[in-house]
């Protein structure tokens, strides 16, 4: 692109035409377009051997006085020419304004401050430099601070700037209004509609806040942490403890009606319990009730999810059932599919031990209390659930639907049947877990006559167990797949 501010009403257009085949071209013609219409054509006929040059000046002059972009071609033809897609050369010719400035704002939002901070940025439309800015803020319908800053901002370029914002601020949402005011001594551009921005920053009460409880190990140095905002991904706090087995608190001012994430990290792996100091870390609120407490048994690092304020709890969740091949033989298994909470999940089926994969095996028939706790660990589901002995044979409307997979155990190819499944569904879907309860495959398989037949291949998977589960809404089985 071409630009300039001293464009006329009878700017004259040339451009050099170059023979880049072997034969002499000796007729050619060669056209002038602005925004794709013609405006000149001329007929030329100067010879141009191989690499000759010629230049052509066209005779009519353009209007190119107006603010604007301006789209400038010139194209060349002859009966000859083998390439046409090298005909023609296109330029963008943009008549700009000298002086024009487009402003840019933001706010902080969301904080409890007295003073919040507000970030400028001005492009350069025009086509001299900007030297100086002043820019204005209007809070709450008063006009408040001016800005005024000594820049260097070339045409095209941007400029960043920022200031505080100190007065009429009110705790709930404040408008605020910001305005060039002046530009380069001038009060005023080309264009004034892009010299303005209207942003909002809602200020909280001081109230608002959670207390952040640190106790350290013996090795205060190799534990961080960090406060994340769910809604916005800004971290609102991040530290570490300066003092052996000390005990850190802070305020921390939050929006109410955020969830936050708290990630601890220990650089020896170690968490920061047990063996080396009692540590653990809690979140209170703002009346010193319990939001959050872990107790610091953890590896390299523990993410927990917390709210100000309670939320409904719509934890809920299935268990898929492989019962054990006979009475008192530990090779049952269940799986449990845990949802509408907040994720990771924890998962126990005795109330006391728990773990963070969804399957559980080697399991002998009898009664489990399924517990699922979510990621806040105030959020929880509980249900009994039983392992029987197996049978190829399952109840479906009172039409016995028989199951089968053969061979298992399989060296990796295996084919799975459901036969007199009620269902006028032409397909049926297929899942494959791995012992961790993470899904590896997801297929459909099809009907022929009254059974759905399938085969599938675990030939890229290492040996060892895995969970194949059908989803119909009449029936959810899971079945153990042994690969040796």
């Amino acid at each position: 692109p071409v630009t300039s501010a001293t464009l006329t009403d009878s700017e004259l257009v040339s451009g050099s035409i170059t023979n880049i085949g072997v034969n002499t071209i000796s007729e050619y013609t060669a056209s002038l377009l602005v925004n794709d219409v013609v405006i000149e054509t001329k007929n030329l006929d100067t010879p141009l051997a191989e690499a000759e040059s010629i230049d052509v000046q066209f005779d009519t002059p353009l209007d190119m006085s107006a603010i604007g972009d301006y789209n400038i071609a010139i194209s060349v033809s002859t009966e000859i020419d083998e390439n046409p897609n090298n005909d023609t050369i296109k330029r963008i010719v943009s008549q700009l304004p000298a002086l024009e400035a487009m402003l840019s704002a933001s706010v902080q939002t969301n904080i409890c401050s007295e003073v919040i901070t507000a970030s400028f940025s001005v492009m350069n439309l025009g086509a001299d430099e900007i030297t100086s800015l002043t820019i204005s803020a209007n809070v709450n319908g008063i006009d408040t601070e001016m800005y005024s800053y000594n820049v260097g901002i070339e045409s095209g370029e941007t400029g960043s700037f920022a200031g505080p914002i100190t007065e009429e601020l009110i705790i709930g949402e404040n408008d605020i209004i910001f305005t060039i005011t002046e530009i380069n001594g001038e009060t005023t551009d080309y264009n004034p509609a892009n010299n303005s921005v209207t942003t909002v920053s809602n200020l909280l009460d001081a109230s608002n806040f959670i207390t952040l409880i640190f106790n350290s190990d013996d090795y205060p140095e190799e534990s961080t942490w960090s406060i994340v905002s769910n809604t916005t991904g800004n971290v609102i706090n991040e530290g570490s403890p300066t003092a052996e087995s000390s005990e850190y608190q802070e305020d921390i001012c939050v929006d109410p009606d955020d969830c936050f994430t708290i990630t601890v990290t220990d650089s020896y792996g170690d968490g920061i319990c047990c063996d080396y100091g009692i540590g653990s870390f809690s979140i209170l609120d703002l009346n010193g009730e319990l939001l959050l407490y872990n107790g610091g048994e953890f590896g390299s690092e523990v993410s927990n999810t917390f709210c100000q304020d309670p939320i409904e709890c719509l934890l809920t969740a299935t268990v898929d059932v492989v019962d054990a091949s006979a009475d008192k033989v530990a090779n049952g298994s269940l799986m449990i599919n845990a949802s509408n909470g907040v994720a990771p999940y924890t998962y126990s089926i005795n109330g006391e031990t728990s773990q963070e994969d969804p399957i559980f095996d080697d399991l002998v028939p009898g009664e489990y209390l399924i517990l699922v706790t979510d990621a806040t660990g105030a959020c929880t589901f509980e249900d009994i659930i039983t392992v029987g002995v197996i049978s190829s044979v399952i109840d479906v409307d009172g039409i016995s639907v028989e199951l089968t997979v053969v061979p298992n155990p399989t060296d990796g190819i295996f084919e799975f049947q459901l036969k007199n499944l009620p269902s006028s569904e032409r397909f049926i879907q297929i899942q494959i877990y791995d012992v961790t309860g993470r899904l590896i495959q997801n297929r459909t398989i099809g009907k022929y006559d009254d059974t759905y037949i399938g085969t599938f291949s675990l030939l890229n998977y290492p040996n060892g167990t895995y969970f194949l589960r059908t989803v119909h809404p009449k029936v959810n089985i899971l079945e153990k797949i042994i690969k040796l």
